[in-house]
């Protein structure tokens, strides 16, 4: 039997997720990612909250778009677990939910109002009013798609920064990392 065939399309996970083991405990951790703000020119800042760090774009640098890292740091046996995953701000989430809620709910009462028109043999306005309602959640998962690709190379930016304060770049990887040709 042959294999089945690729899917056509590839969606990225909306907010990417990793799992990283470092040696050092999470004290080392926070300190480690402290000492690479020295830098003058690094483009990262961060905020740090027992066991959670998020390191973020700095503010002359951020736009709508840009994304954050999120980070929860566990004492492990041989030193600490990262559980990171990347996001939009705070705002541009809320902004999402508000549109899917609107939207969704807009679904719902034309809905509702569409089968009582019906019931009653009126015409069922309503039901269009549903079908594009529903129709137009494909706007914002759209909207998310273009600012997954606007917000990639900061993606890069937090990737490196975090993967550089734990010494874990590789010297292959480094001539990429637009932390490193910032910090040199």
């Amino acid at each position: 039997m042959s294999d089945p065939a690729p899917p056509v399309l590839s969606f990225a996970p909306s907010r990417p997720r990793f799992r990283l083991e470092v040696p050092e405990r999470p004290d080392d951790v926070h300190r480690r990612l402290r000492a690479q703000l020295a830098c003058s020119r690094c483009p990262c800042r961060i905020q740090v909250r027992s066991g959670h760090v998020e390191i973020m774009i700095r503010d002359e640098l951020r736009h709508f778009g840009s994304p954050r890292l999120s980070l929860e740091i566990e004492e492990h046996a041989g030193g600490s677990v990262l559980h990171g995953h990347f996001g939009p701000n705070p705002d541009v989430w809320t902004l999402f939910l508000a549109a899917y809620g609107f939207l969704g709910l807009s679904a719902l009462f034309a809905g509702g109002l569409g089968l009582v028109q019906l019931s009653l043999g009126l015409p069922a306005w309503g039901l269009w009013v549903a079908g594009a309602s529903l129709l137009a959640c494909a706007l914002p998962y759209a909207g998310s798609l273009v600012g997954q690709r606007v917000a990639a190379e900061q993606m890069l930016i937090l990737r490196c920064f975090l993967e550089e304060s734990l010494g874990l770049a590789h010297e292959r990887a480094a001539s990429h990392c637009p932390v490193t040709r910032a910090a040199g």
